[in-house]
């Protein structure tokens, strides 16, 4: 062993053997920085590391064969020793390598690390897919680049290893011009997937690209070139490319569930896709105008062709929902009475139950049908038996399932509530829904400190909400003198703006001004609970008593009184529940024993 390794000291392998891993280690890291910005693959560098590896041995061999000499380079004899200059030219390669290293590791600790990209804190598997541009000649078929990018988004939701941002949020930075470091920062996610759609009559081209978003590197990219026919098969290898890249293992039972759409007619689909796309637009304008009738329309087409057709269901409810709660009467039919409506819901729930795909699916949409029933007995036992988790994945395919929070708050579950709605916005931080929701969870757990973390931190592009929350909550806290400020910019109807700033003049101790206002609210057609409200604080108990047991006799009024109830104050009535007979019967099916908001005098 002695006589090997004096051997080896003599024709320098050792030394060739340790320039050797100093300068493959500085190569390393040299290519771990460049590459990534060149915007070639990971395997680029997996295939270096593979050369390099195999490179030593070789490197090793040929030490043993050769030196280097004044002469260049010779066979090293065995009776002579390695020449000065062959060691000399191995401790300067050696030493100049590790003088490298230690300038590249502190240029990475001491210059990229305070001015490199965002830092983003999450989950190496988090994920979110922005729309997709529509490269159409026509520019007509967004909806259709923007169905195509939601359905790859929902078949990675179904992954329980990923953490997928929701439509509701990822598709709100269209047309920012942002860069995506910045988006991902702020939707708190590692990965980012955009790409474009090209349709021409009956052919299509899918662009996708998988970016980390850290460095901005492409760590997967591809076109697909198919029949609009085969839009389905071209979205399953889209996302189970990028399930892959993100070091997913997809068995079958994985593969089953990510592509479980509900259709494989494209026609039915592509109704759905457009009607999809008015919701969400619908949803991000706080309700203007007739879309959802829209909505409606299109998916009783999709239904018409596909029957079973879950998402279009799921996704025609929302327009009676709206009606019944007072808030989408702009395009509803004339006829059309809030009985008729509350039939529609009812149906519609029943049949989603039918066809869920997994229990937890079936058991939230029969808490739904129970909710906007005349008979609320079985509330308690439907959600005790609820699984968080899979109503969590459907409020992420849709903007209708943001109520189970208020049925935990009213039956006590007030920590689960706020929870739920806690993990709604990790998956959907810029939903406008979810914050106005958890702030009334927020006031059930610390009343209005608490309440005001979550309306003041809440993404500044809803103000709307800020000013909306604000009022109520001062109001709750005994300060409605400072809501005031607040309620000249409130925007809605005219009729609800003047709602709205008389019961804080009448919180304010200034009955009235208060008074006088709602005698301006000349609509003799207008109900809403607000407006009640106001009324009754203004000490007009007569009309408030009235307009509260038109709104409770409704059907959806029991509905409509209690989702105000809980998302303002955690499940806290601020009206007398001998006005709203229904209401109470309701709550007293539930078991509910209802609880009344105190305010402090101004």
């Amino acid at each position: 062993m002695r006589a090997l390794l004096s051997e080896l000291k003599r024709r320098s392998v050792l030394r060739v053997g340790a320039a050797y891993a100093v300068v493959s280690w500085l190569i390393i890291q040299v290519i771990d920085i460049v590459i990534p910005r060149l915007g070639f693959p990971d395997s680029a560098i997996t295939l270096i590391l593979i050369l390099l590896l195999v490179g030593f041995p070789i490197a090793l061999v040929l030490a043993w064969i050769f030196q280097w000499s004044p002469e260049g380079v010779m066979r090293t004899e065995n009776n002579e020793s390695a020449s000065p200059p062959t060691s000399h030219k191995l401790n300067f390669i050696t030493v100049g390598a590790l003088v490298a290293a230690l300038g590249i590791i502190a240029y990475q600790n001491l210059v990229l690390a305070p001015d490199s990209a965002p830092t983003i804190a999450t989950s190496h598997k988090s994920v979110a897919v922005l729309p997709f541009d529509d490269l159409s000649e026509s520019g007509d078929q967004e909806w259709f680049a923007d169905g195509v990018a939601e359905e790859i988004l929902l078949s990675l939701a179904r992954l329980p290893e990923l953490k997928v941002i929701s439509r509701t949020s990822s598709f709100y930075f269209r047309d920012q011009n942002l860069p995506l470091p910045e988006i991902a920062d702020r939707l708190d996610v590692a990965h980012i997937v955009e790409g474009s759609v090209r349709r021409s009559g009956d052919r299509i081209r899918v662009t996708a690209q998988l970016i980390r978003a850290s460095d901005d590197s492409h760590l997967w990219s591809e076109s697909y070139d198919a029949s609009a026919e085969d839009v389905f098969s071209v979205q399953e290898a889209i996302a189970e490319q990028i399930a892959t890249a993100l070091d997913v293992f997809l068995d079958e039972a994985k593969r089953e569930a990510m592509f479980t759409m509900g259709t494989r007619n494209v026609e039915a689909w592509e109704l759905y896709s457009r009607a999809s796309k008015l919701e969400h637009s619908w949803y991000m304008t706080y309700g203007v105008g007739d879309k959802l009738w829209q909505v409606a329309a299109l998916t009783e087409r999709a239904l018409a062709i596909e029957p079973n057709f879950l998402a279009a269901r799921f996704l025609h409810i929302t327009a009676y929902v709206h009606f019944g709660m007072g808030d989408n009467s702009d395009g509803a039919p004339q006829d059309l009475t809030p009985a008729e409506a509350q039939s529609v819901i009812l149906e519609d729930f029943g049949d989603a139950a039918t066809l869920a795909r997994n229990p937890g699916e079936r058991r939230f949409f029969q808490l739904n049908r129970a909710f906007y029933s005349d008979d609320w007995s079985q509330i308690p036992a439907l959600v005790a038996q609820l699984d968080l988790d899979a109503v969590q994945n459907i409020i992420q395919a849709s903007v209708s399932g943001h109520g189970v929070d208020n049925l935990l708050s009213i039956l006590g579950r007030k920590q689960d509530a706020f929870d739920f709605l806690e993990e709604a916005l990790r998956r959907s931080p810029y939903d406008p829904s979810l914050w106005w929701h958890i702030s009334g969870a927020a006031f059930a757990l610390g009343g209005p400190v608490l309440a005001f973390e979550y309306i003041e931190h809440g993404p500044d592009e809803f103000e709307l909400n800020y000013v909306r929350k604000s009022i109520y909550t001062l109001i709750a806290a005994g300060r409605a003198e400072e809501a005031l400020a607040k309620v000249e910019d409130y925007r809605g109807n005219a009729q609800r703006n003047l709602a709205a700033k008389a019961l804080v003049l009448a919180h304010a101790g200034r009955d009235a001004e208060a008074r006088k206002l709602l005698s301006l609210v000349t609509d003799g057609n207008f109900e809403h609970w607000t407006l009640a409200w106001a009324l009754d604080a203004a000490g007009d108990l007569d009309r408030a008593e009235a307009m509260y047991r038109s709104i409770d006799a409704k059907p959806g009024g029991p509905q409509v009184l209690l989702s105000y109830a809980t998302t303002l104050y955690g499940g806290k009535f601020f009206h007398d529940l001998a006005w709203t007979p229904n209401l109470a019967k309701r709550l007293a099916e539930a078991g509910v024993e209802p609880e009344r908001l105190t305010i402090p005098e101004p």
